[in-house]
């Protein structure tokens, strides 16, 4: 069975204030990008690994030597959605017939671990979907519109998604496709939509590191730039 790891790596960046896309500042010595691209590939898991970058950029991806799986860079979309699709799209031409484990990470969460990539990956032996999480630790307020605090909810039935989200091929291209007859709305993540257009879909929640943060803020950097530092 082949395993796909897909690198999401086309966002803007526009809140970190950089001319530069978040995903190509560098951290402790490395680009954003490459801890990523390391992690698929140090796990030993996957046989194709897909970048998907705006073209404009495809200078500044690091060029890592292929040790455990080919790399592919491709164009991605104007949102997100349309980043994955285009994934989607380009892996059914590398799989042909049947199907495929997948991973799908976005480029600014750096601070991946090995340990949940190979969990995620394991539980699809037994699951359509699943997603790693961290719980949340805080009090959550409740507002309306208006910005009027309207009640707490506990906290004990939520957590925060993050990334690697892991499916299986069939799935994600059949949520997708549904997606693309019925809608243009844009999802924030590829969970969202498979419980959208495939409701019954069940989904295995993976505890990961609470510090798999995603950079977003300036503030992010100096975090990040802690926590990469061996």
């Amino acid at each position: 069975m082949i395993s796909i790891a897909i690198i999401l790596a086309g966002g803007s960046g526009l809140r970190m204030n950089s001319d530069l896309p978040k995903q190509f500042l560098t951290i402790a010595g490395k680009s954003v990008l490459q801890y990523s691209i390391e992690a698929f590939q140090n796990s030993g898991l996957f046989r194709h690994l897909v970048i998907v970058c705006h073209p404009d950029y495809f200078k500044w991806i690091p060029d890592i030597p292929e040790i455990s799986c080919k790399h592919h860079i491709i164009s991605g979309g104007a949102s997100r959605n349309e980043s994955t699709e285009k994934a989607i799209h380009y892996i059914q031409k590398i799989i042909k017939a049947g199907d495929a484990k997948l991973l799908f990470h976005d480029a600014a969460r750096p601070n991946l671990s090995i340990k949940t990539i190979k969990k995620l990956h394991n539980a699809l032996s037994e699951n359509a979907v699943a997603v790693s999480v961290s719980k949340l630790n805080d009090t959550i307020y409740e507002t309306d519109l208006h910005g009027n605090f309207t009640g707490i909810k506990s906290r004990d039935n939520l957590v925060k998604a993050h990334t690697p989200q892991a499916f299986w091929f069939s799935i994600i291209s059949d949520a997708y496709r549904i997606k693309s007859s019925q809608t243009e709305e844009d999802f924030t993540d590829d969970v969202s939509i498979v419980k959208a257009f495939i409701p019954d879909t069940e989904i295995a929640f993976i505890e990961d590191n609470p510090w798999n943060i995603k950079l977003t803020q300036p503030d992010d950097f100096s975090v990040l730039e802690a926590l990469l530092t061996d």
